[in-house]
């Protein structure tokens, strides 16, 4: 478990799934026993981000995060992280097979416009003979 304070805090995010902001709201409703404000997090954790200050709370509970994960015992519920659900939609499915459509369909418009023009060739698509 060596390594900075800023690498502990990384590693348990890592290992919990959740942004290292998410880590320090965790680890503060965690010690103290409460939501954080926005304003006060805001402040602590751009101290976080531009001078590498990390609250004794946080390196606390990453300190806690990572034996439980060293001793293969990591339950992210125990340190109050819901696990997210995949949710499967029609948008994913549309954003894969979208495209295809669409080329699809101007390929079915290219060839019915040059079928109606006037001396339009035969054949449009390889091989012609």
């Amino acid at each position: 478990m060596a390594g900075t304070d800023i690498d502990r805090v990384l590693e348990a995010a890592a290992l919990l799934d959740i942004a290292e902001v998410q880590l320090f709201r965790q680890a503060y409703r965690r010690w103290f026993g409460r939501h954080i404000d926005e304003v006060r997090l805001d402040r602590l954790f751009c101290a976080y981000m531009f001078v590498g200050a990390v609250p004794y709370w946080v390196r606390d509970y990453s300190r806690q995060v990572l034996e439980q994960a060293a001793r293969h015992r990591l339950d992210p519920v125990k340190f109050g992280v819901v696990p997210r659900l995949v949710r499967r939609s029609a948008l994913g499915l549309c954003m894969l097979l979208g495209p295809f459509a669409v080329l699809a369909v101007l390929v079915w418009l290219a060839d019915w416009a040059l079928r109606a023009l006037p001396g339009a060739p035969s054949c449009l698509f390889p091989p012609c003979y």
